[in-house]
């Protein structure tokens, strides 16, 4: 079983765009397209990881015309890719634009935890950095990053510890 996330646009003479996904579980050969994760809500940026049982989760920013920023919001699928929960209320996540996250699937104290990063610049919260230790339902008041890093990565090592790398 796999699922692969994309910027969908409906149109090449547009730039509004929102949440596609797909998932096979024939190993690739045979693809299916369910639609967007929510109907006209503009989000961009996806990223995906799964855990260690199949789940697959599914992050996006998610902005509206009114608003200069972007929030962050993390979906799960429990039927590989066929179908996607948002796990909190939109906006829930906090976050912001170039967004990455890693889930902890060591076994460790932090087992299930998620780790989100974030371009601080259009962030719809201050800080960089938050976690949610409950796969998304909620999470952690962000915190800054020392010397505001961006677009940068994260990793969980074989003994739980939490990397973080960025420019």
């Amino acid at each position: 079983k796999m699922m692969i996330a994309w910027r969908q646009f409906n149109s090449i003479n547009s730039d509004f765009r929102q949440a596609g996904w797909g998932y096979t579980s024939d190993g690739g050969v045979h693809w299916t397209f369910p639609g967007v994760l929510q109907n006209g809500i503009f989000r961009s940026d996806p990223v995906t990881k799964s855990d260690e049982v199949g789940n697959f989760f599914y992050l996006s920013l998610q902005s509206t015309q009114a608003q200069s920023f972007f929030c962050d919001d993390v979906w799960r699928s429990t039927n590989g890719g066929q179908t996607f929960t948002e796990q909190s209320p939109d906006e829930a996540g906090h976050g912001g634009d170039k967004e990455w996250f890693t889930i902890d699937t060591t076994g460790g104290t932090g087992h299930g935890f998620l780790y989100q990063f974030w371009t601080g610049f259009f962030a719809c919260d201050f800080g960089e950095f938050n976690r949610s230790i409950d796969s998304g339902m909620t999470w952690q008041t962000p915190i800054n990053i020392p010397n505001s890093p961006d677009t940068g990565a994260l990793d969980v090592d074989t003994n739980g510890n939490l990397f973080l790398a960025g420019g």
